[in-house]
């Protein structure tokens, strides 16, 4: 067998650390858990013939010795090399017929001048002690409590600062995908016994496919059920991308009036006064277009655009792609507007998908993930937002960016170029909301949680992401500073006292929390009307609101694996818990003045969803196990399709067709009343309705599939919770 001096490094291996999971023919491509692997490497020590791994302490070099064996790849095993390789006579741990001469060897991935088949005395030994002649498709891991056999080359694993051996993963443990399915055993820098992590499929599952689809024709389908400014705060947003438009920007705290266009173009007010199905609309291909309707001078209504308060990021892209279209100023204002909530739905598009890939990036692709990726498609406000004008959708989009990179952060990913991409996103979405101010301190907790995690120097990504984003973004903060003389001032100005109203008395602390927490959690799930028309279920809301508060409390009870894994999720907890505190302390002084809650928003959590999704997923899969948990997706598809049902019921109801004793009419009013309103021709309408049944089925039927049939490629095994248990021993 060639020595290890000899032999020629391998593509996807990082020294003789064994294949890194993830890479295959392609190269070294970047996956978490590579980085997490290779965290247990300390590359200042070199390779000597007699001494222990690399990566292990001085004193492991003296006191232990290890082998690691790693597993064939998945291309060895499709070609079936080992079945028709020679090999010796299978051994177990206490075998004496093994070369006596030989010591222990470190072995690899045969090269290709090693492919005839192992020497004499080298084996491959399953967790069951057989060799891989008899099993060539058992992994390449002994049994961890074998004796130590001078007579035998097999892979000890002996740990001597504790002298305990930390238990080998089964073969059911690992994580195959199409490029590596090794499973390799090192030293961490104390010289205990550590697993490398397992190679996760990179490709969602169809189930999670199937959620975006729904998902994507849910937000399309409130683009019809919400007219043109029914959204939240839409005309000010509109207004003021409208001003972008025209070169007219930064405007002071109520310095700026809504455009004549703009007030114009409202036919009704909202909640509507009268039902829109007999409320007058102008028909479509007459409706005007904002620079006919008086165009960006102040209108006649003293009516303050608070949107000016905000950072002007959102605004801009607004602007620009509505400079994209040539004659954009000429469109109807109910199709600029459409294209402007478009905009916003490919910005909540990836939803599902960056909610699994995050999941992913620190449990791998189980139960957990597809989860996370359902959750979105149970919540009804969070789908009217997404299909309005507001710059809440690129928040959300940002931040939900920022937490996947900050999940392979904690998985180990401690490089300058993923600091410098933390960076960019921080500061675009403290460009794009005072909300985002947050951040920062999610930031420099996920790098402190990653440098005691691995056992690795975060401050030059830290400091890095700190640089850019101070430079992005800290221009609008320090200008809020010397000019208002605060970071965030209020958009109404001077008129901001007027909205309080009068003062009264006796509004304790105690009444303010209670208050505040019922209005946050039902808006949260239920902020389908203006402000309160139509009333969500009360406890249909506040069913969702517990569930998900009891799968993220039970996910940082159990935390995810490796060491530190309930920091880990804790620092998922984050951007929820900060925005709540920020804006319970906001609110404060409004309410004690006049019982007034402004601040008790529930779409101000949105832009969190992403973490609640994954720390729903991961609560889940541990208090239920990861083979029921696998039904979880099912349940919050068909639950959560169940509640878009009755929230846009209740909006039927109350702003379209009121109920009558025919529901046969009922229905008929109402598409009648939608098509008459839409922007777009009938069949275009029509479609999208259709669309939202027949994916909503799809995405059940999917869930029941991925329930009903295991697949290897993205099974959590119970090992895995295990390994979580240990580490958090350490800990």
């Amino acid at each position: 067998m060639a020595s290890e001096q000899d032999r020629p490094q391998q593509p996807g291996r990082r020294d003789d650390a064994g294949p890194t999971a993830g890479s295959g023919a392609g190269g070294a491509d970047f996956d978490p858990h590579d980085i997490e692997a290779e965290d247990f490497v300390d590359d200042d020590l070199e390779d000597a013939p007699g001494t222990a791994k690399r990566g292990s302490t001085p004193r492991a070099a003296d006191e232990a010795e290890e082998t690691v064996v790693a597993a064939p790849s998945a291309a060895q095993q499709r070609s079936g090399a080992d079945a028709t390789q020679p090999t010796a006579p299978a051994t177990t741990g206490t075998d004496d017929a093994a070369a006596p001469d030989e010591p222990p060897t470190t072995a690899v991935p045969p090269t290709a001048a090693e492919a005839e088949g192992p020497a004499a005395g080298e084996e491959r030994t399953g967790a069951t002690g057989q060799g891989a002649a008899d099993d060539p498709d058992a992994t390449a891991l002994s049994d961890p409590v074998a004796e130590e056999d001078p007579g035998t080359a097999t892979t000890q694993f002996v740990d001597a600062p504790v002298g305990e051996a930390y238990p080998a993963p089964s073969p059911a443990d690992t994580y195959p995908n199409d490029d590596a399915s090794a499973t390799t055993t090192i030293h961490n820098r104390d010289g205990l016994l550590e697993t490398a992590p397992r190679a996760t499929s990179r490709r969602p599952p169809l189930v999670v496919w199937v959620i975006t689809g729904a998902w994507a024709s849910l937000l399309m389908m409130c683009t019809f059920l919400y007219p043109a400014f029914a959204g939240y705060g839409e005309p000010q947003h509109v207004d003021l991308v409208y001003s972008f438009y025209n070169g007219n920007a930064f405007f002071g705290p109520g310095d700026r009036v809504v455009s004549a266009g703009v007030q114009r173009a409202q036919q009704t007010g909202f909640p509507p006064a009268h039902s829109l199905t007999s409320t007058r609309v102008i028909p479509r291909g007459q409706r005007p277009s904002f620079d006919s309707l008086g165009g960006d001078v102040a209108g006649s209504k003293r009516i303050t655009n608070t949107a000016v308060e905000h950072p002007p990021l959102y605004y801009l892209l607004g602007a620009g792609v509505l400079k994209v279209f040539p004659h954009s100023h000429t469109w109807s204002y109910d199709r600029a507007i459409a294209v402007l909530r478009y905009l916003s739905i490919l910005m909540l598009l990836p939803l599902p998908l960056l909610a699994w890939a995050t999941a992913r990036a620190l449990v791998g692709n189980g139960a957990a993930a597809t989860t996370a990726a359902a959750l979105p498609v149970a919540i009804p406000g969070l789908t009217r937002v997404g299909a309005s004008v507001t710059n809440e959708t690129l928040l959300i989009l940002l931040t939900s960016c920022l937490l996947f990179v900050l999940a392979h952060v904690l998985a180990g990913d401690l490089r300058r170029g993923t600091g410098l991409l933390v960076g960019l996103l921080t500061g675009l979405a403290c460009l794009t909301q005072g909300l985002a101010l947050v951040l920062p301190v999610v930031v420099i907790a996920a790098y402190g949680v990653a440098a005691a995690r691995h056992r690795r120097d975060g401050w030059a990504p830290l400091l890095i992401a700190g640089l850019v984003t101070a430079a992005i973004s800290g221009w609008w903060w320090i200008r809020n500073v010397a000019l208002f003389g605060t970071i965030q001032p209020n958009g109404l100005g001077g008129a901001a006292g007027a909205v309080r109203g009068p003062a009264t008395a006796g509004h304790s602390l105690g009444q303010y929390a209670h208050d505040f927490f019922v209005v946050l959690g039902w808006r949260t799930w239920g902020g389908i009307g203006l402000p309160e028309d139509p009333r969500f279920s009360l406890p249909l809301a506040w069913a969702w609101v517990v569930a998900v508060v009891v799968g993220a409390v039970a996910a940082v009870g159990f935390g995810v694996r490796g060491r530190f894994g309930r920091a880990s999720a804790l620092v998922l907890s984050l951007p929820t818990v900060l925005t709540i505190v920020l804006l319970f302390l906001a609110g404060r002084s409004d309410f004690e003045f006049s019982a007034y809650l402004p601040h008790s928003q529930g779409r101000y959590l949105y832009p969190t969803i992403t973490a609640l999704a994954v720390l729903l997923g991961i609560g889940a899969a541990r208090l239920l196990g990861e083979r029921p948990a696998r039904w979880v997706p099912f349940v919050v598809i068909v639950a959560g399709l169940a509640t878009q049902a009755w929230a846009w019921r209740q909006l039927l109801h109350a702003w379209w067709t009121p109920a009558t004793s025919s529901t046969t009419d009922e229905i008929r009013d109402t598409v009648k009343a939608i098509l008459r309103w839409s922007p777009w021709p009938h069949p275009v309408t029509s479609a999208t309705f259709i669309a939202v049944a027949a994916l909503g089925t799809l995405a059940a039927l999917a869930a029941i599939g991925y329930g009903s049939r295991p697949d290897d490629d993205d099974v959590e095994s119970e090992r895995a919770i295990a390994d979580d248990q240990y580490y958090a021993s350490l800990t």
